[in-house]
């Protein structure tokens, strides 16, 4: 899109140079043909100096760096392995959504408040420092933590899949149930839309 956006300052910034070079040209053939006509002395014109600019263009955003966040992401990954192994990835990152929304509501959205809120005795029965690491899975933690931070940073359509009253779930074995309220509560329906592949 900003390829787009260039090529047309461009080619506007030049058809307004033309224009400019057409006007000069056109003002010069006048007076040359007004004092042919008349013979007074018009005053030397200036010559036109054209100056042209490169347009402006916002820098690229620089990518966030994550090699803080490493820690929280393979706790989530491990949490995932234990809870998610056998849902869709759109469940998988639920279960991420989940933890950092336990985050939000112990107001520490940092790596060390992440890790806390997975190893937290009696919460997570899946997580176990002994899980496999599975790449995928921390990429999709990565992944999931980095929407986060983007809308801490003001970001609205960051991918979300688990709204942030959602803090508690359960499984049937082939599925996960997020709930409001750690018994009873509203039952998410995921009427969201996923970004991730299934």
């Amino acid at each position: 899109m900003a390829g787009g956006v260039d090529g047309m300052v461009k080619r506007a910034m030049a058809a307004a140079a033309a224009l400019l070079m057409l006007t000069a040209v056109t003002a010069n053939l006048l007076r040359m043909n007004t004092k042919a006509e008349t013979d007074t002395n018009l005053p030397e014109m200036e010559p036109l100096v054209f100056v042209t600019r490169e347009p402006v263009t916002e820098p690229e955003e620089a990518e966030r760096d994550m090699t803080a966040w490493g820690a929280a992401a393979e706790h989530i990954a491990k949490t995932i392995y234990g809870e998610a192994m056998v849902c869709s990835t759109t469940e998988r990152a639920a279960v991420a959504w989940c933890i950092l929304n336990r985050a939000d509501d112990a107001r520490d959205a940092t790596p060390a408040g992440v890790i806390a809120v997975v190893t937290k005795p009696y919460q997570f029965h899946g997580y176990a420092e002994d899980n496999p690491l599975l790449p995928e899975l921390k990429e999709l933690a990565l992944d999931v933590i980095e929407r986060w931070l983007d809308e801490k940073d003001g970001e609205t359509d960051t991918g979300r899949v688990l709204p942030k009253e959602y803090l508690f779930f359960s499984g049937d074995g082939k599925h996960n149930h997020f709930r409001s309220e750690w018994d009873g509560g509203q039952v998410w329906d995921w009427s969201l839309q996923s970004p991730h592949e299934e």
